[in-house]
């Protein structure tokens, strides 16, 4: 699980747990959903039952603390630059082609 010893998981699994007010079942299960890959919205719909209910809000909390203590040495990845990154995308693709430009034909 995660390339790290079970022992630390476990123990940031305890901390995880403790901070969102949650049994540690349910964060050990949603480390080991998010760990086989599942996407947290998948899980909040389809697995409510292996984490006893956890919601999406707290499925992301969850997800980010875990990535950012079991591999600090990582830059955080904040919401707010995934959007100004889309912010940014979407602009370029707004821009008009170069080959396309009517104002150098008139």
């Amino acid at each position: 699980m995660s390339g790290k010893d079970p022992r630390v998981v476990a123990e940031i699994g305890r901390i995880i747990a403790k901070e969102l007010g949650v049994g540690e079942g349910q964060v050990a299960a949603a480390i080991q959903l998010i760990d086989e890959g599942a996407s947290v919205p998948f899980i909040a719909r389809y697995r409510k039952e292996r984490t006893g209910g956890l919601d999406d809000t707290q499925l992301r909390t969850l997800a980010e603390r875990f990535e950012y203590l079991v591999y600090p040495e990582r830059p955080p990845r904040s919401r707010a630059a995934l959007h100004h990154r889309a912010r940014q995308d979407d602009a370029g693709a707004g821009k008009a082609d170069p080959r396309r430009d009517d104002e150098s034909r008139a």
